[in-house]
């Protein structure tokens, strides 16, 4: 049975009972996809009111993590439940329509992280990390270059898999794979001027103005699995109406 902390200096029920469940999604007590307890069921097993877990399923609600669906119950929310397929893909053209139509893996290793590269997780250098260059197109044309940095202990194996697979989406192919859901993400964005390296990438001259969006994505316990740096010719728009 889960317990709760009643001491007067402990955390309100609900958010005792939100912690908790968050814990047990992300430790693969509920996959992606399937069904959690009734709240009835919960409030039995915490010793709490129905009110209080409620209260604890809205909040997981409010965060993405889980999904109210009527006539049937609440499920721990997936990419094929909550996003279109192209969800956290926030470029598109002039015309608003979504930028890239296809995109290139141009190289994907098994790497040991640097200093600055563990510092993103919040692990130490050495650690097993995953490195990605991907080049999204549209038409004829490179549009975006993505260098994608992701945890190797949480994702083991998943270069072969990326390299095998090729997906669009790699949250997708994470939570399929490793039922590890990124429910946010960080984004910083700013204008640079392209190196020769990126130049090359977008086919065009270097020094060229770019957008740069440097992203940090989580899971729902708030630990970062991928650190991914875009590179986007100063044609293409970003936007945050993901809706």
């Amino acid at each position: 049975m889960s317990v709760v902390d009643r001491s007067a200096e402990a955390l309100p029920l609900h958010k005792q009972i939100k912690a908790d469940l968050v814990r047990r999604i992300t430790t693969g007590e509920w996959w992606p996809g399937e069904l959690m307890p009734s709240e009835t069921a919960l409030a039995a097993e915490y010793g709490v009111s129905v009110g209080t877990t409620r209260k604890a399923i809205d909040a997981l609600v409010q965060d993405n993590l889980v999904v109210r669906q009527r006539g049937r119950g609440t499920t721990v929310n997936s990419t094929r439940q909550r996003y279109k397929p192209y969800h956290f893909d926030r470029f598109a053209n002039a015309k608003g329509e979504r930028a890239a139509e296809t995109t290139l893996y141009r190289s994907c290793e098994a790497a040991k992280a640097s200093a600055a590269e563990a510092a993103y997780f919040g692990l130490s250098r050495g650690a097993p990390v995953v490195k990605i260059r991907r080049v999204r197109v549209a038409g004829k044309t490179p549009v975006v270059v993505e260098d994608i940095l992701l945890r190797g202990d949480r994702c083991p194996n998943i270069a072969s898999l990326l390299l095998d697979a090729k997906p669009t989406s790699v949250y997708a192919l994470i939570e399929r794979t490793f039922h590890i859901l990124i429910i946010r993400v960080e984004d910083k964005v700013r204008a640079v001027a392209a190196d020769e390296d990126i130049a090359a990438t977008l086919e065009i001259a270097p020094g060229e103005a770019i957008l740069e969006v440097d992203r940090l994505a989580f899971d729902p316990a708030g630990d970062v699995i991928e650190h991914r740096i875009l590179s986007v010719r100063n044609s293409i728009h970003y936007t945050n109406d993901f809706t």
